[in-house]
């Protein structure tokens, strides 16, 4: 069995002399529990006051506290991320921290330990003695409403991580200041890790510390944590994934999912009556799961070949015939599918915005011999949408998980860009559709989604470069110049080979 070994980390800012006599405390008390060890930092005091405690704990024989001294304040959030990496470096199961007013006890401390052990999947335990006053009341609620989490007490000083859960969030790019904590919930919150509250025995909780500035800050970080999940902001703390992996972060096949819940390309695709016929054979390129596939084949009996640059055991739909090609690097890869598979539509939604240099790849598109043109369907979101443009007016421009200014969108396309690119790149324009913002994904009320829906569609028809969040077009491409000589060539030389055996065929004239 392997033995439980926790941290308490005690964070010095202060160098008021009562300050010793508590540091010595704190390590007396972890003396008497062998499952507790200390780590203590001092935050760039005088080199007389950290002699003077590092002689004071020196007085307590204990081998379990480690004392280190910081050349550079780090702040409250900094002195967090090198006791966390310490925790995790030495393999302790939990850890706590105390600094400012807090005041720790052996009930406390075994409280804090119990809690850990009794919830062996939480990530942070919280304990509060349950006293809250007005303002906490009201700020708890709305940081609840905008994480959508459900906790009495944000603010608790009385709280213990479990390292194992620290090493699945990126704790070390969060501030340095105060809102550290309120950051470090919402990402354990934010990746599904649970979180647990629980009642001290007769804890002094610190109430009078909380005030209108800690508020501010604690909400400002809750506000952008709820805009990133509406794909109106991007913040890699709370979505670290993008930069570098996490331990025991489960790998994501696919971020994108089925689109179909409201008014977009892909369910306007799937289910228009005529724009792909029954039984056609039709190329997904950018299939992702297989989603939009799987809905042609049950309604139309289409027969779907995928394109992606996912592993194939991340494609589970059995309808697809599965293509692994990276559209960046073998694009003569996917011109020879193309060209040898004799293909009714070509389907790429939301595709052109991934790639580095757009019109490269659709001049090779546009230059393949094919043996029956057939109908591509693109689509895109639109950078001018209205609430972009209200967001440059008053000086944001945020890329977000998805949406939009998806963090891995290499391109950005307007209504004129997007119709500029297919004319610079030999693809006629047959038909033009744009969509309303997906209302549905926003959690709100399905009134509201309908309406919001219906008035932007009439501002839509109003102005669609303004209005549209997506932007659909339906296109064939034009005989490429070489073709079009090759094809003439052709004729005419299978012309005059008919032309010279006629004539050798022919009888002779007496």
């Amino acid at each position: 069995m392997t033995t439980q070994r926790y941290l308490l980390l005690l964070v010095n800012s202060n160098s008021n002399p009562a300050v010793v006599h508590r540091i010595t405390s704190i390590a007396s008390l972890l003396k008497e529990h062998p499952d507790w060890h200390g780590l203590f930092i001092d935050d760039a005091l005088s080199k007389d006051h950290y002699r003077l405690l590092e002689t004071s704990l020196a007085n307590l024989a204990l081998d379990r506290i480690l004392m280190i001294k910081n050349d550079f304040p780090q702040g409250p959030g900094g002195n967090r991320k090198i006791g966390f990496r310490y925790a995790i470096q030495n393999h302790f199961t939990g850890i706590a921290v105390c600094d400012r007013d807090t005041v720790y006890t052996a009930p406390i401390l075994k409280s804090l330990q119990n809690a850990m052990e009794a919830h062996g999947h939480t990530g942070c335990a919280l304990g509060s003695d349950g006293r809250r006053n007005l303002l906490r009341a009201q700020v708890f609620r709305l940081q609840n409403r905008l994480s959508r989490l459900s906790l009495k007490n944000w603010e608790t000083p009385y709280r213990i991580y479990r390292t194992s859960a620290l090493e699945q969030i990126a704790f070390e790019l969060n501030t340095n200041e105060r809102p550290f904590e309120t950051e470090l919930l919402l990402q354990l919150g934010g990746q599904g890790i649970p979180i647990i509250e629980f009642q001290l025995p007769g804890a002094v909780d610190s109430a009078n510390a909380y005030g209108l500035r800690d508020a501010r800050q604690s909400l400002k970080a809750c506000i952008r944590f709820a805009l990133q999940r509406l794909n109106l902001f991007y913040d890699f703390r709370f979505h670290p994934e993008s930069i570098f992996p996490l331990k025991g972060s489960a790998r994501v096949a696919h971020p994108y999912g089925e689109k179909f819940s409201s008014d977009s390309p892909h369910s306007f695709v799937c289910r228009h009556s005529s724009l792909i016929p029954q039984g056609s054979k039709v190329l997904d390129i950018g299939c992702a799961g297989g989603y939009v596939g799987r809905a042609l084949t049950e309604s139309k009996a289409c027969k779907i070949v995928g394109v992606d640059r996912l592993d194939p055991e991340d494609i589970r739909e059995p309808c697809i015939e599965y293509h692994q090609i990276d559209l960046e690097k073998d694009t003569p890869k996917l011109c020879q599918l193309i060209e040898n598979g004799d293909f009714d539509v070509i389907l790429m939604l939301d595709v052109l915005e991934h790639l580095a240099v757009p019109e490269r790849f659709l001049l090779m598109l546009y230059r393949i011999p094919y043996r029956k043109k057939p109908l591509f369907i693109f689509s895109t979101g639109n950078v001018a949408f209205c609430v972009i443009r209200l967001m440059l007016l008053a000086g944001y421009f945020n890329y977000g998980e998805k949406g939009i200014l998806d963090i891995t969108h290499k391109r950005l396309f307007s209504w004129k860009t997007f119709q500029n690119l297919f004319d610079q790149t030999g693809f006629s324009i047959r038909e033009k559709r744009s969509f309303p913002a997906p209302y549905s994904l926003m959690h709100l009320p399905p009134w509201m989604c309908r309406t919001l829906e219906r008035i932007n569609r009439f501002l839509i028809r109003i102005r669609p470069s303004l209005f549209s969040y997506q932007m659909l077009v339906i296109t064939t491409p034009f005989t490429s110049p070489e073709q079009y000589l090759s094809d003439r060539f052709t004729e005419k030389k299978a012309h005059k080979q008919i032309q010279d055996d006629a004539g050798r065929s022919a009888p002779s004239q007496i």
